[in-house]
């Protein structure tokens, strides 16, 4: 429980210092035409990616058992999730550090998420979850049909994101320049 705490503090002062939210981020990448949203994104998933797939490897994490996978759903609560984060001014963390700073749209934010996730899991919209749920269940054995390791292939992916995110930075000019 120790541990615990400690890695949610300091979690959540980093979320605090750094303010990255990961639909702003996305949102940026349409609006601003900034793709640093995106390479921050891309770049948590590979990490994560890649220290996963090496602990399942070594044997230091028991590689999990995964059910059917109901893509139908999926791509539906997708959808409902990201409007819903649009719709509140960011995702569930930065919800969560807006209620940390004390404002009153982080509390709602995260009264509307908790309301609609328990309504979906065993509330009024449980049976409709269920039924959607049911359409298109796809086999998960992706990663185990892989006809590579999947740790080789992340780490090339994140090397690939690196590679652009570090060219991307190098074409970022100046915002403005005064003229001489």
């Amino acid at each position: 429980m120790v541990s615990g705490l400690l890695m949610g503090f300091g979690f959540g002062f980093l979320l605090k210092r750094s303010r990255i939210c990961m639909a702003g981020g996305l949102r940026d990448v349409y609006l601003e035409k900034r793709l640093t949203g995106l390479w921050v994104m891309l770049l948590m998933i590979f990490v994560h990616s890649v220290i996963y797939f090496w602990l399942v490897e070594r044997g230091l994490v028991p590689a999990p058992e995964f059910k059917d996978f109901p893509l139908v759903a999926t791509v539906i609560g997708g959808l409902f999730f990201g409007f819903g984060a649009v719709m509140c001014n960011g995702c569930i963390t930065m919800s969560l550090v807006k209620t940390g700073d004390g404002r009153l749209a982080g509390v709602m934010s995260l009264l509307s998420f908790m309301l609609f996730a328990t309504s979906s899991k065993q509330g009024f919209l449980s049976p409709l979850v269920k039924q959607i749920q049911s359409v298109a269940n796809v086999p998960n054995n992706f990663v185990t049909s892989l006809p590579f390791n999947p740790l080789y292939f992340s780490a090339v992916c994140l090397a690939v994101v690196v590679i652009f995110a570090i060219i991307d930075k190098k074409k970022e000019a100046v915002g403005f320049a005064l003229p001489p």
